[in-house]
């Protein structure tokens, strides 16, 4: 890809990000060139003046050098559900953001000397419930969980070379999934909603629901049963069922709800997912299941349950590295900051703090 393919590209992405149009974009640059030069600049076909390079970094709050930087994988399959109500708009921001966030981790991990890895295992066929659940299985037994609860899931799956992007959203977005593009390889990317991190539970649920849709085959199954495979798979990848049998018995004829609100203290899945659990597994009959759920829609148990789980989903993986990196001086402060999407002086204070607290 020539400068001029690089910088369109980037620009195109920047302007995705910030949601305009290059009318928009035109407007926000007060007319300085008009939208048909913008989509020139965009599609590869000419570069701007100093002048107007520093206009178009100020209204898409980007600096030059982030326009010009090489393009290491492409994010171009990230899928949304389609019961998904955001407009195209919305979702092209989204992928905008996705595909800066991925290629920058990229660029660290080369700069740092990590070599990322293909996702496996991959391709696991699920066309019903218990394959999902065996999928779950199969996934824990490669990546060597036991039966173990996990302390932190998103770190869980960025280890395992999963690149998880954080984004602002909306209630009524959870997440998405999709692949990265490097050559011959593809890398797996999860997107997750930020608005989670006030409700953890959901936010492991959501990033074990993507982590199926990466790793098992749907294919045969429409939108609802692939959603249910998800599900059923999130489920069993969070709270084994050789686990939960260890702990409340095979069959049961009455659960108390504390019960669940100690498997959600252990292993931060909610107790509506772990009732879930029960049912899916025939630990309760029909009856038990429908008469708890409606005592948890009575209580407002479902947008808002008590026992909070005290874990943390925060991934400091690409903290770390950059640290490691400027540690090593493979990184300059300047590129770290451009990495970090950071202010040199902020790196520079990071830095500052964490000698004052290791003397």
């Amino acid at each position: 890809m020539d400068p001029k393919q690089i910088f369109g590209m980037r620009v195109r992405q920047a302007r995705q990000a910030a949601g305009l149009s290059l009318r928009k974009l035109q407007e926000k640059m007060q007319n300085l060139v008009s939208h048909a030069q913008l989509a020139k600049y965009e599609n590869g076909q000419d570069v701007p003046s100093s002048g107007v390079l520093l206009a178009l970094c100020s209204s898409l709050s980007c600096s030059p050098d982030q326009l010009f930087r090489p393009v290491r994988v492409g994010v171009d399959s990230i899928q949304f559900r389609k019961k998904s109500k955001w407009s195209k708009v919305r979702e092209k921001a989204v992928k905008a953001l996705v595909q800066d966030g991925v290629d920058r981790y990229f660029e660290l991990e080369e700069l740092v000397g990590i070599e990322a890895k293909p996702l496996k295992p991959l391709h696991l066929r699920c066309g019903n419930p218990e394959q999902a659940e065996e999928a779950a299985e199969e996934v824990r037994k490669s990546w060597k969980l036991g039966d173990n609860p996990i302390a932190n899931v998103v770190e869980l799956l960025e280890e395992c070379h999963v690149k998880v992007q954080q984004v602002e959203a909306e209630k009524g977005f959870d997440g998405c999934s999709g692949w990265g593009t490097a050559g011959n390889d593809r890398f797996p990317v999860i997107v997750l909603a930020n608005w989670m991190n006030d409700d953890l539970t959901r936010k492991r649920f959501t990033a074990a629901h993507e982590l199926g849709h990466l790793v098992m085959d749907l294919s045969g199954l429409d939108a609802k049963e692939t959603e249910k495979a998800c599900h059923r798979f999130a489920g069993a990848f969070l709270l084994p069922r050789a686990a939960l049998f260890a702990q409340l018995g095979k069959h049961r004829t009455h659960i108390e709800w504390k019960e669940l609100a100690v498997l959600k203290q252990e292993y931060g899945i909610s107790m509506g997912a772990s009732l879930h659990r029960l049912h899916d597994l025939g630990m309760i009959s029909d009856a038990v299941n429908k008469s708890m759920s409606i005592v948890r829609s009575c209580k407002g148990w479902k947008t808002s349950e008590p026992y909070a789980y005290a874990g943390s989903e925060e991934c400091f993986r690409f903290r770390q590295l950059l640290y490691r990196g400027l540690a090593e001086e493979k990184l300059s402060l300047s590129k770290a900051a451009e990495l970090a999407r950071k202010p040199v002086e902020e790196i520079q204070d990071e830095l500052s703090t964490g000698s004052e607290g290791s003397a």
